[in-house]
């Protein structure tokens, strides 16, 4: 179990650099930002599996399962970014961090696991830590905002119901398995909100591209759904909050963006609500051993 948290850990430190690498993108809408990153994280992970000797992996199976992790997923991407647009900024993360909530519901209906309290103070530090790093004075609840507020919520719902799917799919699949079959259905989501202007832009930009790619979508996705196969389905999201603790300090790294005492506040909070469900088990819980690799 310890190996899964430090591969989401390490997902979150991955995932939590595409905001900062974002913004050195020229003239990029997010969709083909996203779909750019989406196509080269499927060739390089397609590349690596083969020079690993495990295209075997690939086979398909579960396809209703397997089509529905890309999708929901790919759901998840789209709503995000339209929420983005109607509705503050600071909402649409919130609202999409709200995930750890809805993996609360989703373990218990899906994998029957209890409930635990270290879990439940987990939530409570990381969800409010949250809200104290982004700055609940840039949150509101204007009407004018109901309809972004609601996609928000949608992607919120639906990034914690792909990582049920995908934790269901561990006992038979790789982690290799979901990560490429996951972004190669996004990608092809994706190609509905692409033209060819698109592809002049993303040669201007392929440096970045490439490392949003690789780093971000490939290694990362790969981490993440090789993670979840050992970790409890309530403790997953979790871990994942450290996500824009990352991006906060890759911030203040790279665009001296100082956060505020709120913000900082809000950091020890998630970093708090990681290490306490990391570094507590509840009473006879036990990784499974029998998940592939």
């Amino acid at each position: 179990m310890r190996k899964g948290y430090l591969y989401l850990i390490l997902y979150s430190v991955l995932t939590g650099s595409v905001g900062v690498a974002v913004r050195f993108t020229q003239g990029m809408n997010a969709y083909g930002i996203t779909f750019f990153r989406a196509g080269i994280g499927v060739v390089f992970m397609f590349l690596l599996i083969s020079l690993s000797r495990k295209l075997h992996e690939l086979k398909p199976q579960n396809y209703i399962k397997t089509l529905l992790v890309g999708l929901v997923q790919g759901a998840s991407l789209v709503m995000y970014m339209a929420a983005i647009q109607k509705t503050a900024i600071a909402n649409a993360m919130f609202l999409l961090y709200t995930a750890p909530i809805f993996s609360l519901f989703f373990a218990k209906l899906f994998f029957k696991e209890k409930i635990q309290h270290v879990t439940i103070i987990g939530i409570i530090a990381t969800i409010i830590g949250i809200i104290l790093l982004l700055d609940p004075t840039k949150m509101g609840l204007n009407p004018e905002n109901t309809i972004g507020n609601l996609l928000g919520l949608g992607s919120g719902l639906g990034f914690a119901l792909m990582g049920m799917i995908s934790k269901s799919l561990r006992k038979t699949a790789t982690g290799n398995y979901l990560a490429l079959w996951q972004y190669l259905i996004i990608a092809c989501m994706l190609l509905f909100f692409i033209s060819g202007s698109d592809f002049r832009l993303a040669a201007n930009n392929i440096g970045v591209l490439l490392f949003l790619g690789i780093f971000t979508c490939g290694i990362a996705f790969t981490l993440f759904m090789k993670g979840i196969g050992s970790v409890e389905a309530q403790k997953i999201f979790i871990i994942t909050s450290l996500e824009p603790v990352v991006g906060t300090l890759l911030g203040m790294a790279f665009f001296k963006e100082i956060p505020s005492l709120l913000s900082f506040l809000g950091i020890a909070l998630i970093f708090f609500g990681v290490y306490f469900v990391t570094t507590r088990q509840a009473a006879g819980a036990h990784a499974n051993a029998h998940e592939l690799s």
